[in-house]
């Protein structure tokens, strides 16, 4: 995955994972000017430079509702990434966003 932008707000860090927030993936258009569009990427630690499985998660609500940072998505980055997996969690445009 190429990134539109590697700005990483947050890194935080555990034994098992590196859990790096709010990268900037995309900008969409929108009524009100550009949106920037995030993400949250879980990696497990110590495999940089092995070619590991993605799960890439994406929130329900019909673009109406919803949110990367429901507890459930942290919980399951967590999850993927002790076992050895990359996970991401993304944000896309609502309904309300324009």
């Amino acid at each position: 995955m190429v990134l539109a932008e590697e700005k990483k707000d947050k890194v935080e860090s555990s034994q098992d994972f590196i859990l790096q927030e709010d990268i900037t993936y995309t900008q969409a258009d929108t009524e009100n000017g550009p949106m920037e569009l995030k993400l949250d990427w879980w990696s497990p630690r110590g495999t940089a430079a092995s070619p590991l499985p993605v799960v890439v998660m994406i929130h329900g609500g019909g673009f109406h509702s919803g949110n990367r940072k429901e507890p459930t998505f942290r919980k399951f980055g967590e999850d993927f990434a002790s076992r050895g997996w990359h996970a991401v969690s993304i944000s896309y445009r609502l309904e309300d966003d324009k």
